[in-house]
């Protein structure tokens, strides 16, 4: 029971980071970019970079609360990991290239 009520928290608090990113105003929640000068900043197209960073949030929103399942199928969190991993070296190849000015 414990488990089902920390997965539904940190899906919930993944939507609202999500819906912050996806407004535009959520540069700060990303990795790296909060630390850079604001001429490396001047570098990226930072509303595209929040609606990305915000869509692959929103989708590990969505996807998070499957683990639940787990218990019947135990395949399922590899291929979770599977899904996290590749997900996040589309986000690094994006913002490096699609979203950089």
């Amino acid at each position: 029971m414990s488990e089902i009520i920390v997965i539904s928290v940190i899906s919930a608090v993944l939507f609202i980071f999500s819906i912050f990113l996806l407004s535009g105003r959520g540069t700060f929640l990303i990795a790296g970019f909060n630390t850079m000068s604001k001429e490396q900043k001047a570098r990226y197209d930072v509303n595209g970079l929040c609606r990305l960073i915000g869509i692959i949030t929103m989708l590990f929103a969505i996807t998070t609360p499957f683990l639940m399942i787990e218990s019947i199928l135990g395949w399922y969190v590899w291929v979770y990991l599977a899904f996290v991993v590749v997900l996040c070296v589309i986000a690094v190849y994006l913002a490096n290239t699609k979203y950089r000015v």
